[in-house]
């Protein structure tokens, strides 16, 4: 399902999003008493950590993350992308915390509720999952809500609720007709 297949990718790119919102310029980092550095630092951290993971290099991936949260604790960018990095090599309890981090740290932001609604959905936590796809698509900033009702459709149907599906999949395809996944699953649904 599009949930999994190329996640690694898709995670890269939602946190390359996450991080082109409020980064500094190159004139502002280099002023003396730039207070965003150490986000800037964080992030580049971040997206060296998940390029890393993507190699299939887990240890680099790890010592960047975690100076990534180093550099700047209250980056929720670089708390789940550590989250990630741990679902990827089992650690769930700690995967869990440092998704919640990043919630606590951006409760409002489309990014991380979507990303952390991902884990959940992974985790067989269905409804909690559609709870996070629902608060992303609130972000008046969010701006993949086509795929975030398509997260919700699949994880509609491992429910299994395929009224529920096909209203999420309607939403996909009201927002961008090219899904190709919802638009075959609304178009099952249809069918039976």
């Amino acid at each position: 399902m599009s949930l999994t297949k190329n996640y690694i990718t898709i995670f890269i790119l939602s946190i390359f999003a996450f991080l082109s919102i409020g980064c500094s310029s190159v004139n502002d980092y280099t002023k003396k008493r730039d207070v965003n550095g150490p986000i800037v630092l964080s992030n580049t951290r971040v997206a060296l950590g998940m390029q890393y993971l993507k190699e299939g290099k887990p240890q680099l991936a790890k010592r960047r993350l975690l100076d990534a949260v180093k550099d700047s604790k209250n980056n929720p960018a670089a708390w789940y992308a550590l989250g990630y990095y741990y679902e990827t090599v089992g650690k769930i309890n700690e995967a869990e915390n440092s998704y919640l981090m990043s919630i606590r740290l951006a409760p409002g932001s489309g990014v991380v509720r979507n990303n952390y609604g991902t884990y959940l959905c992974r985790h067989k936590r269905y409804r909690e999952s559609i709870k996070q796809f629902e608060l992303a698509i609130d972000d008046p900033k969010y701006v993949n809500d086509a795929e975030t009702y398509e997260n919700a459709g699949i994880c509609s149907l491992m429910i299994p609720d395929k009224k529920l599906a096909k209203h999420y999949f309607r939403l996909a395809l009201r927002e961008d007709p090219s899904l190709d996944l919802a638009s075959e699953e609304f178009h099952r649904l249809s069918d039976s």
